[in-house]
């Protein structure tokens, strides 16, 4: 191979690999490229009642209340901790693993169905540095039989704008979610399991003991559509209630034939 020759497959070969460092550098995801990306995901609200709002009001407050929480925390630790010297070394939080993992965690680790636009979860690869772009998925399940999401004019007008404490009166069974006590660091620990018992006096009994008149009609009412409802299970545990409201665990009658038997 001659001294020409030699320099054009070498030209060639610089020329591919400039190439391809071209194609990484311009298909690494940018905040602009998100932005674009999620705006092409179409949505609509499925629910536009008050207590929707409502309940949306009250988690965005008690969002608020978090933020300001954690913000107090850290001004605290600063105050008290400002004073020490930091070390040599640039903390790992200050890494550019640390940002490219940040970004990932807020841009690229879901995606979504190009036909039904429901979100689909992204693994998290050790190749989250490269950015690369988001592409939307073309196999979801919405393709085979899957749960649809009930519309508004499925929804019983008596069942909306309950509140959680008219709920919580509906149910035969009440839902013990657990004790638990504070550790160091705001952590907390479980110190007694979760356990369904039923309640100790039936529904219409809690019904019957509200004094407040709308109150008492607005979930009489909805009782009354619950127990019609052909399709639910809700009248066959009153049922099992009025039976036997002393039976210690919800979770010792679902082995039984729900007909009584």
């Amino acid at each position: 191979m001659n001294a020409e020759c030699l320099y054009e497959k070498y030209d060639d070969s610089l020329a591919t690999l400039l190439s391809h460092i071209l194609v990484n550098m311009t298909s690494r995801w940018t905040q602009e490229d998100a932005t674009q990306f999620w705006a092409n995901r179409k949505w609509q609200l499925l629910l536009t009642y008050p207590g929707v709002h409502r309940r949306q009001r009250q988690h965005q407050q008690k969002e608020a209340d978090c933020q300001t929480r954690d913000r107090l925390q850290r001004n605290r630790f600063i105050q008290e901790h400002g004073h020490r010297e930091l070390p040599d070394a640039v903390p790992i939080v200050f890494t550019s693993e640390a940002d490219d993992l940040r970004f990932w965690a807020k841009n690229s680790s879901w995606t979504f169905c190009d036909s039904c636009k429901s979100l689909v979860s992204e693994k998290l690869l050790p190749s989250f540095q490269n950015k690369k772009a988001r592409v939307t998925k073309t196999s979801c399940s919405c393709s085979k039989g899957r749960y649809e999401l009930p519309s508004e004019e499925d929804l019983p007008v008596r069942l909306l704008d309950l509140s959680e404490e008219d709920i919580r009166t509906l149910r035969p069974f009440d839902v013990h979610c657990g004790d638990y006590h504070r550790l160091q660091h705001v952590y907390r620990e479980r110190t007694s399991p979760f356990r369904v018992t039923w309640s100790s006096n039936t529904v219409e009994q809690k019904i019957a003991n509200i004094r407040d008149v709308s109150r008492h009609c607005k979930l009489l009412a909805a009782y009354q559509v619950l127990m019609a409802q052909e399709d639910s299970s809700y009248s066959t545990f009153v049922h099992m209630h009025k039976e036997n409201p002393a039976h210690p665990y919800l979770r010792d009658i679902l082995g039984r034939n729900l007909s009584g038997n």
